[in-house]
């Protein structure tokens, strides 16, 4: 059965072999003896059993999944066909990258949008 906060403290909170307790005072509102589980249902916070069952679900193997050919973005790829260099860099080596080509590029955007400001810089 789920706890409840008396009716006229609706703030306040469970503490074990305690009771009802103001927050922010830490006063004893209502005395009562809470197990741990009652406070965790009161918050939410699911039981052992129901964490053991999601990790066994996680944890279940999964298919890899394969890309085909086709779904590569022809902007990824150099004209040898392999995948651009600039698509592995990191946003910080992307940024040092401008610096050598005289262009400060702001880290605040998206990679990919640093990957196609460095690809029209270089291309020119």
């Amino acid at each position: 059965m789920a706890i409840r906060p008396p009716a006229w403290c609706a703030g306040a909170v469970p503490e074990r072999n305690k009771g009802w307790v103001d927050p922010n005072s830490g006063e004893l509102l209502v005395s009562s003896r809470f197990t741990q589980a009652q406070i965790d249902e009161f918050y939410g916070i699911p039981s052992i059993e129901e964490v053991q069952v999601v990790h066994e679900e996680v944890t279940a193997p999964v298919e890899p999944t394969v890309v085909d050919e086709d779904e590569w973005q022809a902007e990824d790829l150099n004209q040898d066909g392999e995948i651009d260099e600039l698509e592995s860099m990191t946003k910080k080596e992307l940024e040092l990258l401008g610096r050598e080509h005289g262009v400060e590029l702001d880290r605040r955007k998206t990679r990919a949008s640093l990957v196609s400001q460095m690809r029209n810089l270089l291309s020119k």
